[in-house]
């Protein structure tokens, strides 16, 4: 398969609103998603229900929880399964606003990672603590 796209696609998940509209600019739609990879031309987002628009309007949280709009165009929407849809979208916005909300996306996408990676290796000590613990028991209780 020959690839067309003209950019590097940089995996990530992250919370999206959108609004969808008309080619008159009237709103049709609205609802949330979650972006699957992204890159400098525009990104796969995934959604509940279809997008049946031609434009969209994308808005998401940068690193210091400043709220970002971003303008695209939907280039394809693919049902994958009951309920979950890919949709393809083409940023509709200059290269430089593209490139600073990109690079905060995967700010945002890394610290939360870290932040889940601390709480699931905290998670897994309390737990093996607690299977310590509960071996400790049985064996005093085994002696007793």
């Amino acid at each position: 398969m020959i690839e067309k796209r003209k950019h590097k696609r940089v995996k990530m998940e992250n919370r999206l609103a959108y609004i969808s509209f008309d080619k008159h600019g009237r709103p049709l739609d609205k609802g949330m998603g979650k972006t699957l990879n992204i890159s400098q031309g525009g990104l796969l987002m995934k959604t509940k229900a279809p997008i049946e628009a031609k434009y969209i309007g994308l808005s998401t949280f940068d690193i210091i929880n400043e709220f970002t709009k971003i303008k695209g165009k939907v280039v394809y929407c693919r049902k994958k399964a009951p309920e979950i849809f890919h949709i393809g979208i083409r940023f509709k916005e200059t290269n430089e606003k593209i490139q600073a909300i990109i690079v905060d996306m995967i700010k945002v996408f890394n610290r939360n990672k870290r932040i889940h990676n601390k709480i699931v290796t905290s998670q897994k000590i309390r737990a093996t603590n607690l299977y310590i613990k509960k071996k400790v028991m049985q064996k005093i209780l085994a002696k007793a």
